[in-house]
């Protein structure tokens, strides 16, 4: 990723060059992360995937909070989608962690810092959307923006 803070026409352009230097000379695609290839298709917004390994990365394309409270760090992968809805974009993150021990600390500091602690998972927050998460062995998937708890429950069923 390139970024240009605060962006202008010029910094723009400067960005689209670069990016077009770099594309260039890269000769052969290699294979995407194995991790993209577990997001579902149907509604997926193009151009949304992000795949990262650091939890800057996720405030960037969607903040959560000022510490890593997923505990992404360089032994995770990480991706990010943005699925259509009627009203905005659904934002599903998942996370593999290195073993199921570290994705379980990572879920519970979820719980206990983004959803407050309660046992209300999905919750509904006060912008009104809802957000949920559920966690698999060493993946955790966490659903933001949805417009109701069945849309976070029905997306987090497909992990």
């Amino acid at each position: 990723s390139i970024l240009g803070y605060p962006e202008d026409e010029e910094k723009k352009g400067a960005i689209i060059k670069l990016g077009q230097h770099i594309a260039a000379s890269i000769l052969k695609e290699g294979p995407k992360p194995s991790i993209m290839s577990r997001l579902p298709h149907k509604n997926l917004a193009q151009g949304s995937l992000r795949y990262f390994f650091h939890y800057i990365w996720l405030n960037n394309h969607h903040f959560i909070s000022d510490s890593n409270i997923l505990l992404i760090d360089d032994t995770t992968e990480a991706v990010l989608a943005r699925y259509k809805q009627k009203k905005g974009s659904m934002v599903v993150l998942l996370v593999v962690y290195r073993d199921s021990k570290r994705a379980e600390a990572a879920f519970q500091n979820f719980l206990e810092v983004y959803l407050e602690g309660t046992d209300n998972n999905p919750k509904q927050e006060k912008n009104g959307y809802w957000t949920g998460g559920k966690r698999s062995d060493r993946l955790i998937a966490v659903v933001f923006k949805a417009l109701s708890e069945k849309r976070v429950k029905d997306m987090l069923s497909k992990f």
